[in-house]
């Protein structure tokens, strides 16, 4: 499971638990691609979970970006056992931006409905790659015999 912040307005949000499924979630009949975004890790008393942070207007979540300012405030003396030590004050300001991308072309609610529909969400879904030796000794098969017939009816020279 995975928890989403869900902000409806500017300065109203909500926590929900969501399901993660195929690189996205459902959150209110709403779509997100998550799987290319560093979620934020939370700990639990059953172990970890992912937050993923997103906006009613974008289908990405926010990317998180932070840095740290700081400042020399001034300084100090210290006198210990007859030694003077200057020592500088500094302040640490850590600030932490949200930065959300817009897709002009698509919205939440846009992606949710055409990927739920049953006709068109049966097109819109990831292929599963097929593994394993068969699709290639297929294909070797079908190949040395149409090479065979094409030599057998001297279309080509061995």
């Amino acid at each position: 499971m995975t928890r989403v912040m869900f902000f409806h307005t500017k300065n109203v949000a909500e926590i929900k638990k969501v399901k993660e499924e195929d690189g996205r979630i459902n959150v209110f009949n709403k779509t997100f691609y998550v799987d290319e975004t560093t979620p934020i890790l939370i700990k639990t008393p059953f172990g970890t979970e992912k937050l993923y942070i997103v906006k009613w207007n974008c289908i990405y979540p926010a990317k998180i970006e932070g840095k740290v300012e700081t400042k020399e405030t001034g300084e100090r003396k210290i006198i210990e056992n007859g030694k003077t030590t200057i020592v500088k004050e500094i302040e640490r300001n850590i600030i932490t931006q949200l930065i959300f991308e817009r897709d002009r072309k698509n919205t939440p609610e846009s992606l949710f409905k055409s990927t739920t529909l049953k006709i068109v969400g049966g097109m819109l879904r990831l292929k599963k790659p097929v593994g394993g030796l068969l699709p290639l000794v297929f294909g070797v098969l079908i190949g040395s015999a149409v090479i065979f017939l094409m030599g057998y009816l001297h279309l080509i020279r061995f």
